[in-house]
């Protein structure tokens, strides 16, 4: 496994059918290797040493992670040059927002100085829904705030909804 030295990154990735794009895909093992990170020396940037490695031989490297601050997500966030931030247009996905900012915060301030939030995606819009409209809104009003409980400013940052789609097609 890539994150536990036990294989390079050049060796596990794989191309797609059309060469335009690999990918290095995760399997069950690698909820395992979380457990076997916590005891390991560098164990945060394991990731982005073994992305390092063939960074140059790509134009862009999407890294996804599970929506916790658990030892994968952190690897991912230390390699990464920016967040982009998928949230459901339902009720609880609000909750997590404020927690996942918090969590770039942590890893911006302790392990990668750079790292910062640049695009909310506001997914599964429905404009039959006030719902939908109202999770925007909120979002809207969390990154309109200027983010100062944040070590770094949301300031660049784009929200992307169908909302603002859906309006344009309207108007």
């Amino acid at each position: 496994h890539v994150l536990l030295g036990e294989a390079d990154i050049r060796e596990a990735r794989v191309s797609s059918p059309t060469g335009k794009y690999d990918v290095v895909p995760a399997n069950r093992e690698l909820a395992g290797a979380e457990i076997e990170l916590v005891p390991a020396m560098g164990r945060e940037t394991r990731l982005k040493k073994a992305i390092d490695a063939i960074i140059d031989q790509f134009d862009y490297v999407l890294i996804d992670c599970p929506p916790s601050l658990g030892l994968l997500t952190v690897n991912g966030l230390t390699a990464a040059h920016e967040v982009i931030v998928p949230i459901q247009c339902q009720y609880y996905a609000l909750e997590g927002l404020g927690q996942l900012l918090r969590n770039v915060d942590l890893v911006s301030k302790n392990l990668n100085p750079g790292l910062g939030v640049s695009t909310i995606i506001c997914t599964m819009f429905d404009t039959r829904t006030k719902l939908s409209s109202d999770v925007v809104s909120e979002v809207e009003r969390y990154i309109a705030w200027p983010g100062q409980a944040l070590g770094y400013k949301l300031g660049q940052l784009r929200l992307l909804s169908m909302r603002d789609r859906h309006r344009r097609k309207m108007g």
